[in-house]
């Protein structure tokens, strides 16, 4: 066994244990979420994320192609949700209990339905997917990845200018909260970005198990912001 697949192996294992722990991570969150909007969103896009890497190891479980093809589908349905939460909780961060209407949340759920739809049009974005333990080798369609690249950069976007935006507005330990946020957020998203969405542009090799580790590692680094004993919410 070469080195390659012995890293592989060894990241598709890791990918089981962090989805389990995203999943307990999201449960502590959302039995907080009483009036809490931070907690309700940070906890529906580690959610989302638990359910996006458990769906990475199901593919290696020798399905047939087309089963193959959904699940790969479900790892970018998945993951536009973990943004789309992750944006609304920069819209709360750091004030959850001030009262605020936000106009363009329901257009922002309206935006995401649509783009979750249109992951499920046949060959609209996933056109093949073959797996080969510990690899996955799969090929999309240019229009749809197009589509969804343009969409997480523009949640992406929005994500940041929130996060920026509070960052000069705020002082003390909301500055040292969102100064942090702003930092971890800018490797998962550049990691994942490249990882697990554009490489796809030029190859069919499957890196998106590594892109799983970067925005867990990442997620987990916020929660630990959320419920350090110096920097509670």
């Amino acid at each position: 066994m070469d080195f390659l697949k012995v890293l592989f192996t060894i990241i598709l294992y890791l990918n089981v244990l962090i989805a389990i722990a995203s999943f307990i991570f999201a449960f502590i969150l959302l039995r907080r979420t009483k009036g809490n909007a931070i907690y309700f969103n940070f906890g529906m896009a580690t959610l989302f994320l638990g359910l996006w890497i458990t769906s990475i190891p199901l593919i290696f479980l020798k399905f047939t192609e087309p089963v193959n093809i959904f699940l790969t589908n479900t790892t970018f349905l998945f993951g536009i949700w973990i943004l789309q939460y992750f944006l609304i909780f920069t819209i709360y961060f750091p004030t959850p209990h001030l009262k605020r209407k936000n106009i363009w949340v329901p257009l922002l759920y309206l935006l995401t339905l649509l783009i979750s739809f249109s992951i499920f049009i046949p060959n609209l974005y996933t056109v093949r997917a073959v797996s080969d333990f510990p690899y996955l080798y799969v090929k999309f369609n240019a229009a749809g990845l197009t589509i969804y690249t343009l969409y997480f950069i523009a949640l992406a976007a929005a994500s940041f200018k929130n996060l920026i935006y509070k960052y000069r507005q705020s002082d003390g330990i909301f500055k040292i909260q969102l100064k942090k946020i702003i930092l971890g957020t800018g490797i998962a998203v550049a990691a994942n970005l490249v990882l697990s969405i554009t490489i796809y542009y030029f190859t069919e090799f499957d890196f998106s198990p590594i892109g799983a580790l970067f925005t867990f590692a990442v997620l987990a680094y916020i929660y630990s912001i959320l419920f350090g004993k110096r920097e509670s919410i």
